[in-house]
């Protein structure tokens, strides 16, 4: 597995104890974690109440931020598709809190999966 120095989670918060959302599109905010400053951030989803295109617009949103792989509890197919699209890997299922899901994702790194 590619080592990814900035990811974000979906989450509920503003805090790694917030929740990680289960939709990509319509998480309140992207906890930003970035391995090479340690500089770790929440964002929030300017998109997530947009009737149609959000998950489309999130991943705009989330290139555009440098972030190289997101995080959520699920991501749907056009959400998917254009985060594919813009370079950033989409990881999921992800549950329990952003705390839980950076330590998650930085296991499965070490490990290579």
């Amino acid at each position: 597995m590619k080592i990814y120095t900035r990811f974000a989670i979906c989450s509920a918060g503003t805090t790694r104890t917030a929740r990680v959302e289960p939709v990509v599109g319509r998480a309140d905010y992207f906890y930003i974690c970035d391995t090479t400053t340690g500089e770790e951030t929440a964002v929030p989803n300017p998109h997530r109440d947009e009737q149609e295109g959000c998950g489309v617009n999130v991943a705009r949103t989330l290139a555009e931020l440098g972030v190289e792989a997101v995080l959520a509890g699920n991501c749907g197919a056009k959400a998917a598709r254009a985060l594919r699209e813009a370079g950033v890997k989409v990881s999921y299922p992800f549950t329990g809190t952003v705390d839980d899901a950076i330590a998650a994702f930085t296991a499965l790194m070490r490990e290579g999966v």
